[in-house]
């Protein structure tokens, strides 16, 4: 029996990349430290951030490893992405528009697989299935979301 992939309205986000690089509630260091630490992080390993949208976790994420492989099916979203990492004079993030249940080995091996605020978009158990493959020894992943009330917050 073949496997149909849900296809959301890729209209979904539409004008929303810009708001979301400048007011979505960004992660904590502390969550990437806490990462980092429990993955045994030496810079040398690969990321893969899935559902990346405008590089919340890629980004600031990215100085933990030698590559950050950001997968997001929203070209706006990417393209806030990009813009952001290289005001910031990064540029060892592969930036790739397509749908996370579309991963495949040819991406090669990563010790850590993010989801940020983006693993309920998903057909999450065709994605945890193509994932599993993809991991190193002693990888895994990590689904991400934040408890922040955007409308009583104290965030910026």
């Amino acid at each position: 029996m073949a496997t149909t992939i849900f296809t959301p309205d890729p209209t979904l986000f539409q004008g929303a990349a810009w708001y979301y690089a400048r007011y979505r509630s960004r992660y904590p260091q502390a969550l990437f430290d806490l990462l980092a630490d429990l993955f045994n992080l030496d810079s040398a390993e690969r990321l893969l951030d899935l559902g990346c949208g405008a590089g919340l976790v890629a980004i600031p994420f990215s100085n933990q490893f030698a590559e950050v492989v950001a997968i997001d099916p929203d070209a706006e979203m990417l393209q806030e992405a990009q813009a952001e990492a290289k005001t910031l004079g990064i540029n060892h993030i592969r930036w790739i528009q397509d749908r996370a249940e579309s991963i495949s080995p040819e991406l090669g091996q990563f010790r850590l697989a993010t989801f940020g605020r983006s693993f309920h978009w998903m057909q999450r158990e065709l994605v945890l299935e193509k994932l599993s493959p993809l991991l190193s020894e002693g990888g895994g992943i990590a689904i991400l979301k934040t408890g922040d009330d955007p409308w009583n917050s104290s965030l910026p």
